[in-house]
């Protein structure tokens, strides 16, 4: 059985805004749904380091690898995870010292 008409109507631009403005409402309507969660871990403690670092890897996914159209497509994914490595480490850091700098 062929899929590939299924999975072209899930990347129409009109469905993906239907579907993302329906988590956002659900989010929205359940607040404590993902309380304690990992997700809730990072975007209260990680989410500020992480858009305060992030830059800096699209600088050097850019700049020092000479790749700004790999970037354009798929270096989200390596911009997402060195940016989170650095928040949790940085996070675990100030934790242990007793400081909170960011």
């Amino acid at each position: 059985m062929d899929y590939s008409p299924l999975l072209s109507v899930l990347f129409e631009p009109w469905l993906q805004l239907l579907m993302t403005f329906s988590i956002f409402l659900w989010a929205l309507s359940y607040k404590t749904f993902g309380r304690g969660s990992t997700l809730d871990y990072m975007g209260s403690k990680l989410s500020g380091i992480i858009y305060y670092f992030h830059g800096l890897f699209i600088f050097i996914w850019v700049q020092w690898l000479h790749s700004p159209y790999d970037y354009a497509d798929w270096g989200f994914l390596y911009v997402l995870f060195p940016s989170l490595l650095l928040a949790y480490l940085i996070t675990k850091t100030q934790d242990a010292l007793g400081v909170h700098i960011f």
